[in-house]
């Protein structure tokens, strides 16, 4: 199957995994407030499923753009998910969809060439997420009446904005040496520096639980099993992403993330049972037309291949 054919499957099963996974952990989250304990399991389930794609069950301990990129990573989901315990889950994933300015931003700073019309349409983008982010009636975010939950959005979508930068970084290098799996591999160096970083966190977290709140930990437990699922999707939704990251420019792989943002964001409103505002219509419209426009910039051909020049 062609490289053109693929990639349509390959985003489909994306937004799937990604709407699967971030439902589990944001429940859990909302349920439990291990927060620490969450992200731990997405990483040791997802390095699993991946050392049993590759047949690697060894412990190396990554290269240093990579633990660079597994703590952003656990920055950017662990300050979601305290954006989603102190406010509320759409107005959380709602700032989120405002995540491919800053991918834009920061990787023209290390090298890469984004065309002036591309920044325009992801200009539009990120005008439709803050009108997508604003209450009824409004135009921007409430921040006064809600600045925690919302900085801590922002903050987040720069954390996980350098993950994406730093992952290219790393994709491009081993495509060229022809190693085999190499979004699965790129994730699983990833997902160890970011246990790794998680585990003294979390062990500090069951032992507080342990001696003040047994029954929140028996609460945890319970829920175990379901996380363990919500991480097998967090894995797909990474190994899939890696793969179109290979294939696109992070400020491209950024826009199509976008589709993927507005898509988690309706399927939390439906699944928390969240109304859904004539702002949100407006807003999710017009990041539409951003990420169509920002489309007929791209180059024609069947698969682009772009140069980052100065990744650290």
């Amino acid at each position: 199957m062609t490289w053109t054919r693929r990639l349509p499957a390959l985003v489909v099963g994306w937004y799937l995994s990604s709407g699967m996974a971030d439902s589990i952990q944001v429940r859990v989250v909302k349920d439990t407030a291990f927060v620490f304990g969450t992200c731990f399991v997405m990483f040791v389930v997802g390095f699993a499923w991946a050392s049993v794609v590759l047949q690697d069950f060894t412990l190396c301990w990554p290269s240093r753009a990579l633990v660079k990129a597994g703590a952003a990573n656990v920055l950017g989901l662990l300050l979601m998910f305290f954006s989603v315990r102190s406010g509320d889950v759409s107005q959380t994933y709602a700032v989120k969809t405002s995540e491919p300015l800053y991918t834009t931003l920061l990787a023209m700073w290390m090298g890469e060439r984004v065309q002036k019309r591309q920044m325009g349409a992801i200009a539009v983008i990120c005008a439709g997420s803050m009108l997508l982010a604003a209450r009824e009636g409004a135009l921007l975010p409430d921040v006064a009446s809600h600045p925690l939950p919302i900085l801590l959005a922002c903050v987040s979508n720069c954390a996980l904005s350098m993950r994406t930068v730093l992952a290219k970084g790393q994709l491009v290098p081993r495509n060229a040496a022809a190693k085999a799996n190499v979004p699965v591999a790129v994730f699983r160096e990833m997902a160890l520096a970011s246990w790794a970083i998680l585990l003294p966190c979390h062990f500090a977290e069951l032992v507080w639980a342990l001696a003040y709140d047994a029954p929140r930990l028996r609460l945890y437990l319970t829920w175990l099993p379901a996380m363990v699922i919500g991480a097998s999707f967090y894995f797909v939704y990474n190994a899939l992403g890696f793969t179109i990251l290979e294939a696109l420019s992070s400020s491209t792989f950024a826009v199509a993330k976008e589709f993927r943002c507005v898509f988690v964001y309706v399927w939390m409103l439906v699944w928390f049972r969240q109304p859904f505002s004539f702002n949100a219509g407006v807003g999710m419209s017009i990041v539409i037309g951003g990420s169509i426009l920002y489309g007929r910039t791209l180059p024609k051909s069947a698969a682009p291949v772009y140069r980052l020049p100065r990744y650290v």
